[in-house]
């Protein structure tokens, strides 16, 4: 090989290499058993059973901010099964169990009964580090048939 023919694959197989090096922060994936909420979407579950999702989201404190609360995780959603549905709104404050004031109705958490089978609904936070200075993360949604 002559010497320009070298430099020419050494640089290509350098570019090469810093191309492979190079990586950014992949987003962690959704936890086993959950699915991600994103607004207006519409999610089939399991035996007939879909998800829409109206409203959605995650807010967090921001930093040298004086919160109340660290966080919350919102959802509105429609479970439809057949020509039955059920509308619920969940909230859950980051970092800990949120109850009304008789410590009876949890507000993270429901039953939904569609045709004769019941699903416990959990929703929760999934944080997924620093964006532009700003903790960002995303609704996490576990459905179980009971």
């Amino acid at each position: 090989m002559k010497a320009g023919q070298i430099s020419i694959w050494l640089s290509v197989a350098l570019i090469g290499f810093f191309a492979a090096c190079r990586h950014d922060d992949p987003t962690p994936a959704v936890p086993d058993g959950y699915i991600e909420l994103r607004a207006g979407t519409t999610i089939p579950i399991v035996n007939g059973l879909s998800i829409v999702t109206d409203t959605a989201g995650v807010s967090y404190c921001s930093k040298n901010a004086n919160c109340l609360i660290a966080g919350s995780a919102y959802a509105s959603l429609r479970f439809i099964k057949d020509q039955s549905s059920q509308r619920v709104r969940l909230f859950n404050v980051v970092g800990r169990t949120v109850y009304s004031p008789n410590e009876l109705n949890r507000m993270d958490s429901t039953t939904v009964e569609l045709n004769g089978q019941n699903y416990k609904v959990i929703l929760r936070d999934q944080y997924l580090g620093e964006v532009d200075g700003q903790s960002a993360g995303r609704p996490i949604l576990l459905v179980s048939r009971l």
